[in-house]
């Protein structure tokens, strides 16, 4: 397992805590206590370590996330 730093990690594990949800978006951690910009740089995060990756992409530019 990469390392990665306690933000990432928290939100890999409220990402992990969703029974049953594999897709989200950043408006999944905005929920859970996260700014949009530490969401947005948690997400980076996960995306470069691979635990997450994007699903779709939509045309007013909201992405959804998957997990891997």
């Amino acid at each position: 397992m990469a390392y990665m730093i306690s933000l990432s990690e928290k939100a890999l594990e409220i990402l992990q805590a969703e029974t049953g949800k594999t897709e989200f978006s950043n408006s999944d951690l905005i929920s859970n206590g996260f700014s949009n910009a530490t969401a947005k740089v948690a997400i980076n995060e996960l995306e470069a370590e691979g635990y997450i990756f994007i699903s779709r992409t939509y045309v007013n530019g909201n992405v959804v996330f998957e997990l891997v």
